[in-house]
C-alpha cells in the first residue's frame, strides 16, 4: 500500500513538474524581444507615418542598415526569398509617387538582390551610420509642395564609406522620398 502511494506521489511530483516547466518555456517565448526583421515589418505607415523628415529617413535608415548589415547570424535563402521583398515594399511606402513610376517593384528587387550578392560576396556591410540635419529648399516644385534634401553617410567594413543624398517633397502633408544619388564625401557635422 505504501509503495503505491509512493509511486502515485512521484508520478504526480512528474506531472507537476512537466507542467511547470512547459509553461515557463512557453511564457519565454512570449516575453522574447522581436527580432529586427520583425520590429521593422511592425512599422504601419498607413496608420502611423512619420511625421517630420528626421522621422521617415530615421525608419528608412533602419531598413538599409538591416538589409545591407552583416548576415552572419541569417538564413539567407530567407533572407533573399522573404524579408528582403517585404523590407523593400515597407521601403517603398516611404517613396513618393514619381519615385515609384521611375522605379518597378520587380525590377528594384532584382537589382538590389545581384547588389547585396555582390557585396556579400566581397563581405561589404553597412555597420552604421549618421544622419545629417535636413536643408529644406528655399523653392518649391511646381506643384507648390515643400522640397528638402538630406545627406547620410553609411559607414561599412571596408575602409570606404557610402556618401548619399536623399531628395525630400511633401505630399499631402507627408514628406515622401523623391530620389537619392551616392554623392562625393562631405564634411560631417559634429553635435
Amino acid at each position: 500500500m505504501r509503495k503505491a502511494i509512493a509511486i502515485t506521489v512521484l508520478i504526480l511530483l512528474g506531472v507537476l513538474l512537466f507542467w511547470y516547466t512547459g509553461s515557463k518555456m512557453s511564457e519565454n517565448a512570449q516575453n522574447k524581444p522581436p527580432s529586427e526583421f520583425e520590429a521593422l515589418m511592425g512599422y504601419d505607415f498607413e496608420n502611423e507615418y512619420p511625421t517630420t523628415i528626421d522621422e521617415v529617413m530615421v525608419v528608412y535608415n533602419e531598413m538599409m542598415e538591416y538589409t545591407y548589415g552583416p548576415k552572419e547570424d541569417m538564413d539567407l535563402e530567407t533572407f533573399y526569398a522573404e524579408q528582403l521583398p517585404k523590407i523593400i515594399q515597407l521601403q517603398r511606402k516611404l517613396y513618393d509617387e514619381e519615385l515609384l513610376l521611375y522605379n518597378p517593384y520587380e525590377v528594384q528587387v532584382e537589382k538590389l538582390k545581384k547588389e547585396l550578392e555582390d557585396y556579400d560576396m566581397k563581405e561589404i556591410y553597412i555597420i552604421d551610420s549618421k544622419i545629417m540635419h535636413p536643408e529644406y529648399l528655399p523653392s518649391k516644385d511646381e506643384e507648390d509642395r515643400e522640397m528638402a534634401k538630406v545627406r547620410i553617410v553609411y559607414y561599412t567594413t571596408v575602409s570606404q564609406n557610402i556618401y548619399m543624398e536623399f531628395g525630400l517633397r511633401k505630399t499631402d502633408k507627408q514628406w515622401k522620398i523623391v530620389g537619392f544619388k551616392q554623392i562625393e564625401m562631405f564634411k560631417i557635422a559634429e553635435e
